[in-house]
């Protein structure tokens, strides 16, 4: 769940909510917006110990995500209102992306959102993982992060950095194009160390 640190932003932001199993990569890089059902879904699972789930009739419906790997695979799109479009919004997410449509957060954990002013901060983020194709638990440490993949097949991580991105893991092959790098790996699911 995103924590607001401005109070103003609760009122004007407004947050939709995917799944990484649902990205449609041509409009929205690593985010899509979702069915009803899958809406349910997702606010069920931040809802669990909620009285409404107790006492709904469809509460069966969410049991099953709380099982699976897809659990923590949930974000949320945060767009802002005119009056803060001198301010550069800033997250602590371990995973997010930023373009002139919002900033697309990663909710594997609880996050914090806040405003800088933009000539202070030039408009540069500091390096970070943008996407993650798969469902994976991310450990973040002083110098970096650590992936760990949930699932086998296809594994891929983008980090944005404008200094050299140093990794180590297993079977990844790294792809630079401009400020991102492409950790990707096929096969059984893998760790990566990402190095900043």
């Amino acid at each position: 769940m995103a924590k607001f640190m401005d109070a103003a932003i609760n009122q004007k932001a407004t947050v939709e909510i995917y799944h990484s199993d649902e990205v449609d990569a041509s409009d929205k890089p690593g985010v899509s917006s979702t069915s009803n059902d899958l809406r349910f879904k997702i606010t069920g699972a931040y809802m669990k110990n909620s009285k409404y789930l107790e006492n709904n009739q469809s509460a069966g419906q969410v049991s099953g995500l709380y099982d699976r790997v897809y659990e923590n695979a949930t974000g949320a799109k945060v767009e802002v209102a005119e009056k803060y479009n001198d301010k550069w919004i800033e997250t602590d997410a371990d995973i997010y992306m930023k373009n002139d449509k919002g900033l697309y957060i990663g909710l594997n954990r609880p996050v914090n959102i806040w405003f800088e002013d933009l000539a202070e901060t030039k408009g540069e983020d500091s390096p970070h993982i943008a996407s993650i194709n798969i469902p994976a638990k991310v450990k973040r440490n002083n110098n970096g992060f650590e992936v760990s993949f949930s699932e086998n097949g296809l594994q891929t991580v983008q980090v944005y950095s404008k200094t050299p991105v140093n990794f180590k893991g297993n079977g990844f092959k790294c792809e630079q194009i401009g400020d991102y790098y492409y950790l990707t790996k096929y096969g059984k699911k893998g760790k990566v160390k990402i190095i900043f």
